[in-house]
């Protein structure tokens, strides 16, 4: 491979994320669920970055377990503020870069340029994950595999050439990727998948593979016994498994990743974007046919350790999930936790393609990549509206604001959560109240959303346990801006 050959992919890659993203509609991109409310208490934090950490804590002290978190979360609102376009941009700037590290470690692997582009861009515009691309909190997931892949990518290189150095970059990247996220804790065995000829070679790749187990027991011993011991926050997260659920999880990834629901959701949004951004549906068939530049036909990669890679992604990415008590799923913002199995899958499709070593196959994985990135388009024309409708909200409730007492609850009769089953305006009370508060500027206020469960009783309003008397609550109605007080009448705004 040459310069010009990485500068050609490079372009692509960038060009692609550019269409994702909505190309200049990204500044459209903006806050969503979680981001309001750690925004919120970074906000009203006396200032600085050691402020907002202390202010993260004391919102959420399971946080902890995450150590990592803590700082890059408070410098990235010291740079950003409340400002979304640049927390936009830094997600772009990490996807690129998650996709870009991929395929070096599949030219790594043997694959061809073709192929490893190709399965890049898959990896980058896969849409049962769309959530990590958009939605700020997420940032964490993103960042936490980037550190793994460029780990992997220096251990691969660490054993054709010896040198302490990319041990040392090896140790940090998973120190850091495991103290950020968890998804790819378990991931130390595909250390083992890396070539190796001579003895030598077997000896290296051996000891970048135990150094990736001591640091995830490192790791565990942090998590599950000092933190607990020494801090004394108890752990959020429920560690359960039977092989019924781990069954039910790995059927529900393959449904979330390749599954019908996606598909219509993918074909739906492709449409939406070719109707509404031709330019930007030339621009990813520009990006994709980058792959078919003609050039010098490399050996064939050895596809059986693509394919093992691509089942560790898919198996080990899901396996903490097995431990939880999430489910895949592959629309809303919960897909988050698809992001390590979608690049499994990616490399599958590497894979399919070295095995397969015809033009016409790299041309149809060229009309996949394509199809996705203008999906991907489409899809953040989807999380644009939702930010469009929150600040529509924003606007009602400032031009009300003097009607709505201070010590009142306002209950927010949404037309829908989510977008297109997609991307959330308003889901619960800790999201709505942090934006309120941000747009008010006025920390006492309260907001709520009215939900499929609410009740409305004799003498108050029961919000999944959150009772409001009823001279305390007011209603805001998204669809014509009306501030109502709430009385036993008003029940039927429940949705």
């Amino acid at each position: 491979m040459t310069r010009r050959d990485d500068l050609a992919a490079f372009s692509a890659l960038l060009l692609a994320a550019f269409v994702c993203y909505g190309g200049f509609g990204i500044a459209s991109l903006g806050f969503y669920h979680d981001d309001w409310h750690l925004l919120a208490a970074m906000h009203f934090a006396p200032g600085g970055w050691v402020s907002g950490m202390r202010a993260l804590i004391a919102l959420a002290p399971a946080i902890v377990f995450r150590p990592l978190e803590i700082p890059v979360f408070s410098a990235l609102y010291d740079l950003f503020g409340l400002s979304p376009l640049p927390w936009q941009a830094a997600l772009l700037a990490i996807n690129l870069a998650c996709a870009w590290t991929l395929r070096s470690v599949l030219r790594r692997l043997g694959a061809s340029p073709a192929a490893a582009l190709l399965a890049a861009l898959i990896a980058l515009a896969h849409p049962a994950k769309d959530s990590t691309m958009f939605w700020s909190t997420s940032i964490f997931i993103s960042l936490s595999l980037l550190l793994f892949l460029i780990a992997f990518d220096q251990h691969l290189g660490h054993v054709h050439r010896a040198g302490k150095l990319s041990l040392l970059i090896v140790a940090c990247c998973l120190l850091a990727c495991f103290t950020l996220y968890d998804q790819c804790l378990l991931f130390f065995p595909v250390f083992l998948l890396a070539p190796a000829l001579s003895k030598e070679e077997r000896r290296r790749r051996l000891h970048g593979t135990l150094l990736a187990g001591m640091i995830l027991a490192v790791v565990i011993l942090y998590q599950f016994v000092l933190a607990p011991l020494m801090l004394g926050v108890a752990h959020n997260k429920t560690v359960q498994f039977s092989l019924s659920r781990g069954f039910y999880v790995y059927i529900a990834g393959i449904g979330s990743l390749f599954g019908a629901e996606l598909a219509r959701s993918a074909a739906a949004m492709f449409w939406n974007a070719l109707r509404s951004a031709p330019v930007l549906a030339v621009c990813a068939l520009a990006s994709a046919a980058v792959a078919l530049r003609p050039g010098a036909s490399p050996k064939s990669a050895d596809t059986r350790r693509l394919a093992a890679l691509a089942a560790g992604f898919y198996l080990l990415g899901y396996l903490p999930i097995a431990f939880s008590d999430y489910v895949p799923t592959p629309l809303n913002h919960f897909n988050r936790i698809n992001l390590v199995p979608a690049y499994g899958a990616a490399i599958a499709v590497c894979a399919l393609l070295e095995y397969l070593r015809r033009r016409a196959a790299l041309a149809a994985g060229a009309l996949l990549a394509a199809f996705l990135v203008i999906s991907h388009a489409g899809a953040a024309s989807v999380w644009a509206e939702s930010y469009r409708r929150q600040l529509a909200l924003r606007d009602k409730i400032l031009a009300q604001i003097g009607n709505w007492p201070r010590d009142s609850v306002l209950f927010l009769y949404l037309k829908e959560d989510f977008v297109a089953g997609k991307a959330p305006v308003f889901l619960a009370h800790y999201d709505s109240t942090a934006a309120v508060r941000l747009w008010t500027g006025d920390r006492e206020r309260r907001a709520d959303v009215l939900r499929p469960e609410t009740r409305f009783l004799s003498a108050e309003v029961d919000n999944n346990g959150r009772k409001v008397p009823y001279e305390k609550a007011f209603l805001l109605d998204e669809m014509d801006g009306r501030l109502l007080k709430m009385t036993l009448r008003q029940s039927p705004y429940r949705p």
